[in-house]
């Protein structure tokens, strides 16, 4: 970790410069504690039930690691096609009211196993 420490601290002018713009929204945040800490003993009581799921979800990280060299080579070109789909975004979010009135509708039909 020793050996880290020169390469980290080069890099502390460029984080304090952001120290003002990120200290503006602590108000904002505080305001939601109350509200999220409501949710934790509900969360809580899911931890036994997620941490069974663990030795499963593991063996399949060598699975998937394999991919990642495969995957790379794509973020170029998704990268090029950002700026022509985020003018789409407003487009589409006007339309999120319409689509919800639709849900419970629509779930009636998922088929039942």
């Amino acid at each position: 970790m020793v050996q880290y420490i020169p390469y980290m601290v080069q890099y502390i002018p460029y984080m304090v410069q952001y120290i003002p713009y990120m200290v503006q929204y602590i108000p904002y945040m505080v305001q939601y504690i109350p509200y999220m800490v409501q949710y934790i003993p509900y969360m809580v009581q899911y931890i036994p039930y997620m941490v069974q799921y663990i030795p499963y979800m593991v063996q399949y990280i060598p699975y998937m690691v394999q991919y990642i060299p495969y995957m790379v080579q794509y973020i170029p070109y998704m990268v090029q096609y950002i700026p022509y789909m985020v003018q789409y975004i407003p487009y589409m979010v006007q339309y999120i009211p319409y689509m919800v009135q639709y849900i419970p509708y629509r779930v009636q039909y998922i088929p039942v196993v």
